[in-house]
């Protein structure tokens, strides 16, 4: 009888940072974000702005869904690749109507900071809703208006984490 040797049983650490990014990417799809914006009745900014501005609050619901559903270590490796994603994804994305909006700030600056911003108005959902139709200077009360919105992101996110979890404890 042999022993089965216990190093070809050990499979590497999930990859925290990518699987961080990979939940940003998959949240912040700028078709969805489009299509949400869509939903607004009314909004008094550039289509590129609101946009990019749906994808600032998508991001924030993910790092706080990150936070709420991960402890200390690995939610600090995941929300690495979610700024990781953040910046990236808005490096070369500059137009003219972005520029004139944000002072001639470049999109991933904006990004950074917006992202920040929501995180610290994430939640309550209306409270972040609230920010969001300030932003983009939506008329009358926008929190009814958007917050449903934000309430599928964040159940999409919690259910991406779950289903990261029970890959990770099943190692695959």
């Amino acid at each position: 009888m042999t022993m089965p040797d216990a190093k070809a049983d050990v499979k590497p650490a999930p990859n925290l940072f990518e699987i961080g990014r990979r939940l940003t990417i998959a949240l912040m799809d700028p078709d969805d974000c489009w299509r949400d914006v869509c939903h607004l009745r009314a909004y008094n900014v550039p289509g590129p702005v609101a946009t990019c501005e749906m994808a600032f609050a998508r991001a924030a619901i993910v790092t706080n869904a990150i936070r709420g559903l991960q402890s200390g270590s690995i939610a600090a490796e995941m929300l690495a690749g979610v700024d990781d994603v953040v910046v990236e994804a808005f490096v070369n994305e500059d137009s003219p109507e972005t520029l004139e909006h944000y002072g001639n700030q470049r999109l991933s600056d904006v990004a950074r900071a917006t992202v920040e911003l929501n995180e610290n108005n994430a939640f309550p959902l209306t409270q972040l809703a609230d920010v969001f139709g300030h932003r983009l200077s939506v008329p009358g009360w926008p929190a009814a208006e958007i917050e449903p919105l934000f309430k599928d992101v964040a159940g999409e996110a919690e259910h991406l984490m779950k289903i990261s979890n029970a890959l990770r404890k099943w190692d695959l």
